[in-house]
């Protein structure tokens, strides 16, 4: 009797087992890695002797906040000098949305091969041209600009030393085959929207979209000023099916963040600094060693969504008021110059 029990036991005990990692195993058939979209539209400006091609990236911008996505806006430094004051209010009315990104696409839009603002030309000559679109920007809109991306993508290894010395760059967009400087995330191009004619088709994205549908990431370039109504619509119906597929839509510096926030451990951390207290309830204070020049705080939760974030020029010592976060494990990632650090606390 009592070894009949034993086996109904052990009987039981194996088929908990296995309906334990039947399900363990049918959760993890059934869960993907979330797969993100950034659009990267290009040859932003203020087209004040082109009334067609204003029209039709206005048209593309309010598409895009009807479908409640977001998009980056490449912007042409020299078309920004002179601004109207219309302009400058439109601009910084989108860059407090948070649902635009304006990122630097070079200052005279030289791309071709003897006047590519980044292949072939000298460092000094590159630098000039990437920081005085950076300064054109920050001077006339307030905006710091944070990813790049070279008028028609023509960029050589001269072009990863200029970013590596503008340090508000993060993101690079479409660097080709040619490594970023430590502390820039590189994104090469993934799937086109439009084709070589700026035609936009649903059924001829959908072909590319079953290449791509388990890449990490999406990044698409955009011309939406050369857009006819009819792609305008089929660039709608793109949005659509890819939200269907559940693609998140995210901002190009937005991604840097993520991606810090991913990698970021404080083994890692070559820079010693500290936050306390921790566990906190509604308030930490962050002690960085002086002189460092921060760029962002950012706190994710542990599923990586981005629940804080200020801009900063530290200050050796900053104090966050943080009430409205709900109890558990966050990470606090510190962008700095040349790397991101970061530290786990707890909330209470």
């Amino acid at each position: 009797m009592p070894n009949q029990k034993k086996t109904i036991k052990n009987r039981v005990s194996k088929q908990v087992y296995i309906l334990f990692f039947s399900v363990l195993f049918s959760l993890a058939s059934n869960i993907h890695a979330q797969q993100y979209c950034i659009l990267k539209a290009d040859d932003f400006s203020e087209f004040k002797n082109n009334t067609t091609k204003k029209t039709k990236y206005l048209n593309f911008i309010n598409t895009v906040k009807e479908k409640e996505v977001v998009a980056g806006l490449g912007f042409i430094g020299k078309a920004l000098e002179n601004p109207s004051n219309e302009f400058v209010t439109f601009v910084q009315g989108l860059n407090n949305s948070k649902k635009f990104e304006f990122w630097n696409h070079g200052y005279d839009h030289g791309y071709k091969k003897d006047d590519a603002e980044f292949s072939g030309k000298s460092y000094d000559y590159q630098y000039g041209k990437m920081k005085r679109a950076q300064d054109v920007v920050k001077d006339k809109f307030g905006i710091t600009m944070h990813s790049f991306g070279a008028p028609g993508n023509n960029v050589d290894a001269i072009t990863a030393d200029v970013i590596r010395d503008i340090p508000e760059i993060k993101t690079w967009l479409y660097n080709k085959n040619i490594t970023p400087p430590q502390g820039v995330l590189g994104l090469p191009l993934r799937i086109n929207i439009e084709n070589s004619s700026r035609v936009v088709s649903l059924a001829s994205f959908k072909e590319l979209y079953a290449e791509n549908s388990t890449t990490e990431y999406l990044l698409s370039q955009l011309h939406p000023h050369a857009w006819s109504a009819n792609s305008l619509v089929e660039f709608g119906k793109i949005i659509d099916f890819l939200k269907s597929k559940n693609v998140v839509f995210i901002l190009p510096y937005d991604y840097y963040l993520l991606k810090a926030n991913t990698l970021a451990t404080d083994e890692f951390n070559t820079i010693d600094f500290s936050i306390y207290p921790n566990p906190s309830t509604d308030e930490i204070t962050i002690q960085i060693p002086q002189d460092i020049k921060v760029d962002t705080i950012n706190i994710f939760d542990m599923q990586g969504k981005l629940v804080y974030t200020q801009n900063d020029q530290l200050l050796d010592r900053k104090i966050l008021l943080i009430p409205n976060l709900v109890s558990g494990v966050y990470n606090v990632v510190v962008v700095l110059d040349k790397e991101t650090i970061s530290k786990k606390i707890i909330i209470e």
